[in-house]
């Protein structure tokens, strides 16, 4: 495998598809999948900008703290707030960041009463069918049941998933392989929060605890500074990665204390000491899928017990905290290290992570940054800057040093992998107004890996650049243009003995069209989109290419809205696979790679058959062929949601 190649940033068919691919372009599926399940919470019920409650704008989990309490503050002093482009004036804002949060905001002035008063309840069922490919393969179903109640004092939900192949039965499970559950109290006084069952955590800017996914996770993101610190329901079906027990906040995260306790089990490899009269762990097993004997060995064999506080303070200007948390597994780590790649991982039973950081500005300059310990183990920091030098100019600087030995288990943040540890690096991006209505990003990321890793026997370096050009003369017309480089030393697979590292690199394209005509007529007031796309990728060292065509169109009607794309691909093979977000089920995550020769399209069906039901269906085919033969892969997707 050369690298991890860039997600495809493509313009939507429903507005926001671009900023969703640009948040879900991480490092797994899972991680992804938990964002995903934030946004479209976010899409059902949109963040009450002009509320001037704190509480109700942080729900825009991707906001520092800062930017929140500037939009209460203006909203409180200044009155409601009219339009997204007022958003983009304001201290820490700019038109990147105004463009990020409009698809999930309501510009009113109150909170929904249905909030304020019962609450409101939604049951989110799901099936996902993979069709075979050919008579060796079976056919594989996805079942999700999501139910969520949200009010203004009490919320509880419940997630249940089943993988395809994965049994349901009530043997040592809740019938479905994955169940979920959280309850949570939110609070006037000195008791703000309490949870209750599966949560997530961010704390700080992530280097001790963020299993959120959003962390200025691409390059020519708005700004690289860690969210608003949040304790909040867990509603993903990753299966490892969350905090199984209780938590409370007294006074807030932004200045109080926060208390937590977990015992989850989580997946791993498990197998015995050198003289067989002890249990050890191998690795960790990510994925949750439990529809093989070696997954069902590993599936929940390892319990995983923390506990830890936070404790918060600060002015309008300068903001800081204090983590500190001891986590005891109940069988040891002992990693295999005959791989020099293995050497630093973590081992024993026992940790304990502490950090402290910081945050600090206001107007025109931001501050950023974090220290953290682990015990046994090294040390990790990050420092970064968001810079305002001129009214239509953005700047963000992060470096970040990831020392080998620091182990941590749920952090998340900015960097060219998804370790949190062994790197070090200075990313930095620049946003510009050039002219009316033209709008230029550009980064850049240098990094170092100062021990062996999986890709490399040796210290290595990598670097990556990207620049993303966009005019949008009309709200009609939107173009925009983007180019990205990638480069990473690599062990050379030709040598035999001890190898020679080699720089390999990808470059990639993309031209992009999306345009809403006027519809009159018997047809006026309905909505019709087209956007269309062509993509470009090379890798110099084998001299693979890659080219994408990618035509869009939606349609939507009072009741009924269609989503239909036809896509034609050809890669010289994986290294040059590309990548192109789909519309897809309410809480769903599609971003196929592309390779090879051939074709892919979908149909994607929405009927709001009345305000309290609505219902998704999803049909996609892919086609590939090689040497005279083909494939056929197809989806059925469907989906219903009842609101009461």
């Amino acid at each position: 495998m050369l690298m991890n190649a860039p997600v495809l940033i493509s313009q939507s068919v429903t507005g926001d598809a671009e900023i969703q691919t640009e948040i879900t372009s991480l490092y797994s599926t899972e991680e992804a999948e938990n964002d995903a399940d934030k946004l479209a919470a976010l899409s059902e019920t949109p963040v009450k900008i002009n509320s001037g409650d704190e509480e109700e704008i942080a729900r825009l989990f991707f906001l520092t703290s800062f930017q929140v309490k500037v939009l209460a503050d203006y909203v409180k002093n200044h009155g409601t707030i009219a339009t997204i482009y007022e958003i983009a004036m304001l201290p820490g804002f700019d038109r990147p960041t105004a463009m990020l949060i409009e698809p999930y905001i309501d510009i009113s002035s109150a909170l929904k009463e249905s909030v304020k008063g019962k609450g409101k309840t939604t049951a989110l069922l799901s099936e996902m069918i993979s069709t075979p490919s050919s008579d060796d393969d079976s056919i594989g179903v996805r079942s999700v049941l999501r139910i969520n109640h949200s009010a203004k004092r009490v919320s509880f939900g419940l997630t249940a998933e089943n993988d395809p192949w994965e049994r349901f039965t009530f043997h040592k499970t809740c019938g479905a392989d994955f169940v979920s559950a959280h309850i949570i109290y939110n609070g006037k006084g000195t008791l703000s929060r309490v949870v209750l069952g599966d949560y997530s955590l961010r704390l700080g800017q992530g280097l001790a605890f963020n299993n959120s996914s959003w962390q200025g996770s691409w390059l020519t993101s708005p700004s690289f500074m860690g969210g608003r610190e949040a304790m909040d329901a867990y509603t993903s079906t990753d299966e490892n990665n969350f905090f199984r027990g209780a938590g409370l906040v007294l006074g807030t995260l932004t200045g109080g204390l926060t208390v937590f306790v977990s015992s989850n089990t989580v997946d791993a490899r498990i197998a015995y000491n050198s003289d067989s009269t002890k249990k050890i762990v191998r690795n960790l097993v990510a994925g949750g899928l439990h529809n093989t004997e070696s997954g069902l060995a590993a599936r929940n064999c390892l319990t995983e017990n923390i506990a830890g506080i936070h404790l918060s303070a600060g002015g309008a200007k300068v903001r800081g905290g204090l983590t500190a948390a001891a986590t005891l597994f109940s069988i040891p780590f002992n990693p295999d290290t005959t791989g020099s790649d293995d050497i630093h991982k973590f081992r024993g039973s026992h940790l304990v992570n502490v950090s402290a950081d910081i945050k600090a500005g206001s107007g025109k300059l931001f501050y950023f940054g974090e220290v953290a310990f682990s015990f046994p183990g090294s040390w990790a920091a990050l420092s970064g800057i968001r810079a305002l030098p001129a009214e239509r100019v953005t700047f963000n600087l992060i470096a970040r040093y990831l020392d080998p030995d620091y182990h941590v288990f749920h952090s998340n943040i900015y960097g060219s992998g998804s370790s949190g540890s062994n790197e070090m690096g200075l990313a930095g991006n620049v946003h510009i107004e050039a002219a009316k209505h033209l709008f230029i990003s550009a980064g850049a990321d240098i990094y170092r890996i100062p021990a062996p890793d999986y890709n490399s026997t040796s210290p290595s370096v990598g670097s990556r650049s990207d620049i993303k050009i966009e005019y949008t003369p009309s709200e009609i017309l939107t173009l925009r243009g983007s180019f990205s480089k990638i480069e990473r030393e690599y062990d050379n697979e030709t040598e035999t003995g001890v190898a020679d590292a080699e720089i390999k690199s990808r470059l990639q394209s993309s031209l992009l069209a999306s345009w809403s005509p006027p519809v009159t007529g018997t047809l006026n007031g309905n909505t019709l989109t087209f956007t269309s796309r062509i993509v470009w990728c090379n890798v110099p060292e084998t001299k693979q290419n890659g080219y994408l065509l990618c035509q869009d169109a939606s349609y939507s009607l009072k009741k009924l809205k269609f989503w239909l794309r036809y896509s034609l691909f050809t890669t010289g093979g994986w290294d040059t696979r590309l990548y192109a977000y789909e519309n897809d089920l309410l809480h769903g995550y599609s971003i196929p790679p592309l390779y090879g020769d051939g074709s892919r399209s979908y149909l994607l069906i929405q009927w709001n058959i009345s305000p309290q039901i609505m219902v998704r269906a999803k049909y996609a085919v892919t086609a590939t062929h090689k040497d005279g033969s083909g494939q056929v892969t197809s989806d059925i997707r469907v989906q219903m949601k009842v609101t009461f």
